[in-house]
């Protein structure tokens, strides 16, 4: 808007008619700007964290705000519940991260079966089941791959390079108290392959074969103290065995 400078009152009446309508539209836009803000100043955040089950977890949740650098951090106890009264806007993001203390087994069968396959006559599956009932969890495990690839070969023609690996393991664990947990679980791995020939060896017809089995069996147990400490005991035994093959046509390294 163009005001002109002309000492006439018939101006300065048409300039004041002109600026009341803007002066209202001013004062509209003030009094929406503060009642907006005036809406979203504080606020209350109800925290609750549960197990699968609905039991209450003692647990550390920490919320942040971006947007006015906001942190803090709050533990919750076997009633699972705190309450927080905190100003932040509604614009801000908040978002909470929850650090269980404990952990319940899930209830219930559940499991996957995994299928790959690749060039080389690469090939592999691999399945895993599990049972939670109550306080109490058993898993099982399996894989099976196999490859004309093994190993990195000396040669190009990729001589005598085949292998199978294979894994299996079984677990039990329970859940004492809602701050003790025991678990035990074996494992037993092997890999089956061959040695890869060089030329030389290729023509003489040798055919070495190794095999690496290992059985391992572990114990856990472990007490939740607060939501800032956890003691994990655990030990261990394992057996490894290796093995080499070959038959008479080998060279120069001939076992028996």
């Amino acid at each position: 808007m163009k005001l002109m400078h002309n000492p006439s009152k018939a101006s300065k009446a048409t300039s004041h008619m002109e600026l009341a309508p803007m002066l209202r539209c001013l004062a509209l836009v003030l009094v929406c700007a503060l009642s907006t803000s005036g809406q979203s100043i504080s606020g209350e955040l109800r925290l609750k964290v549960t197990d699968p089950s609905g039991r209450g977890l003692e647990s550390r949740v920490e919320l942040t705000s971006e947007a006015n650098d906001y942190r803090k951090t709050f533990a919750t106890d076997e009633r699972f519940h705190r309450r927080h009264s905190c100003g932040v806007r509604k614009k801000n993001r908040r978002h909470c991260r929850t650090q269980r203390c404990a952990r319940y087994a899930r209830t219930g069968l559940h499991g996957q079966v995994d299928l790959s396959g690749g060039s080389f006559d690469t090939g592999g599956t691999s399945a895993q089941a599990q049972y939670g009932w109550g306080r109490n969890s058993v898993a099982v495990s399996a894989d099976g791959n196999h490859t004309d690839r093994y190993l990195n070969p000396p040669v190009v023609q990729n001589f005598t390079n085949s292998g199978t690996t294979g894994d299996f393991a079984a677990s039990y664990e329970r859940d004492l108290t809602e701050r003790d947990r025991v678990s035990v679980s074996v494992r037993h791995e092997l890999p089956r392959f061959l040695v890869p020939n060089e030329q030389l060896q290729q023509a003489a017809g040798q055919r070495q074969d190794r095999d690496n089995f290992e059985t391992m069996g572990m114990g856990s147990y472990q007490h939740v103290f607060s939501p800032n400490a956890v003691g994990d005991f655990s030990g261990m035994v394992r057996d490894n065995a290796n093995a080499l093959s070959s038959n008479p046509n080998s060279t120069p390294v001939i076992a028996f």
